[in-house]
């Protein structure tokens, strides 16, 4: 039987998408041999200790997929600005112009997410991610999707169409509703420090956050719609153009970068000077007092680290006395909490250990013992901080 011009070119398109599904999953495995041969600091062993915010579980070794979408297309190493796949389509000769082009493309286009499945359909499935319901097609590499579903994971742009990456996973539906709710307070938390965070500024770079919210949210259900987020004071400052504004900022990353911070928590450090600088207008004689006063609230207020003044004064150059007076100025002005999230790295162990651990005193209904110690970053909902 003689078949039509759109069969022929129904034909065409599905062999493409053959195609493109078949160099999709090889490359995907070719990354990961290329990353197994950096030294393990500068390849997936230093992203997953990011992701699991030191060794990952017992449970987890026993496969190591989920964090590796993150991993590769959204994690920056420290003193890095490149992404591991971005490192590797630039450094690595052994791929072809081609698929340095696409793995550019997954880091700079990699769509993640926690996506409501709309229509699943033969070869596609059409999503809404939850947050800010972008729209979005992808190709069906999932056996048993239904409409309805929660799926967690990423979508990279390979040709004609978003394929998932690594790993994706259903959302029990038990955890639907507390997730979201948690998802959004979370979110409330980052536009804290970054009052125009979009929703994939949040799930690409908060990413592993998602793991501890589905946790709580699979435990506590229905409890957890309970909860919502502090979400002022926000930060205010922008970068200046002074010169002696600038050449504290500068100081202040390269102390940092010396002790291998990773770039969020850098920054957060500038958050925080460049909101002193809009509050106290100082004039800056010699920039190592105020990067001393910077350092101390971070190491002491902002990471529960326990510098001493004449420590910091020692790494930066300048006096005790110094430090203690710059620190006191900065955080009366800023009104500084503990692990305040304006200017925390939202990824760092002790801060996501410190959110954790509130969330479950007020889900435990543990809080009352210890609201004197406030101001509180969770509150029941209702409350105001």
């Amino acid at each position: 039987m003689p078949r039509g011009p759109n069969d022929r070119k129904a034909r065409v398109i599905s062999l493409q998408g053959v195609r493109e599904g078949r160099d999709h999953a090889a490359l995907l495995g070719r990354l990961l041999e290329l990353a197994a041969q950096l030294p393990p600091e500068e390849g997936v062993a230093g992203g997953l200790a990011r992701y699991y915010a030191g060794d990952p579980p017992e449970e987890a070794l026993q496969d190591l997929t989920d964090p590796l979408d993150w991993i590769f297309f959204a994690y920056r190493p420290p003193g890095s600005d490149l992404t591991l796949a971005e490192r590797i389509a630039r450094e690595d000769r052994r791929l072809s112009e081609r698929e340095r082009e696409q793995l550019r493309a997954w880091s700079g286009g990699a769509v993640a997410g926690l996506f409501h499945v709309l229509h699943p359909g033969p070869g596609e499935v059409r999503l809404r991610r939850l947050g800010d319901q972008s729209p979005i097609v992808a190709s069906d590499s999932r056996e048993g999707l239904q409409a309805g579903d929660l799926v967690a994971g990423w979508l990279l742009p390979t040709g004609s169409h978003f394929r998932f990456g690594y790993s994706s996973y259903l959302v029990p539906a038990a955890a639907v509703r507390p997730l979201e709710h948690l998802i959004r307070q979370d979110m409330a938390l980052l536009r804290r420090q970054m009052p125009g965070a979009t929703w994939n500024h949040y799930y690409r770079a908060l990413w592993p956050r998602v793991d501890t919210v589905m946790d709580l949210a699979l435990f506590f259900g229905e409890e957890c719609l309970a909860v919502q987020v502090a979400s002022e004071p926000a930060v205010v400052g922008r970068p200046q153009e002074d010169p002696a504004w600038q050449a504290v900022a500068e100081r202040l990353a390269g102390f940092l970068l010396e002790e291998g911070a990773h770039p969020e928590e850098i920054e957060g450090a500038h958050r925080l000077w460049w909101d002193a600088v809009h509050v106290l207008r100082p004039r800056v004689n010699r920039p190592e007092p105020w990067v001393g006063g910077l350092l101390y609230l971070l190491a002491n207020r902002i990471y529960g680290l326990g510098a001493t003044q004449q420590e910091i004064a020692e790494m930066v150059g300048t006096s005790a006395a110094s430090v203690g007076s710059r620190s006191r100025q900065i955080d009366e002005a800023l009104a500084i909490e503990d692990g305040d999230p304006r200017y925390a790295d939202l990824m760092d162990a002790a801060i996501r250990q410190f959110h954790r651990g509130e969330l479950l005193l007020l889900l435990s209904g543990a809080t009352a013992a210890a609201t004197v110690e406030g101001p509180w970053l969770y509150l029941p909902h209702g409350d105001t901080p």
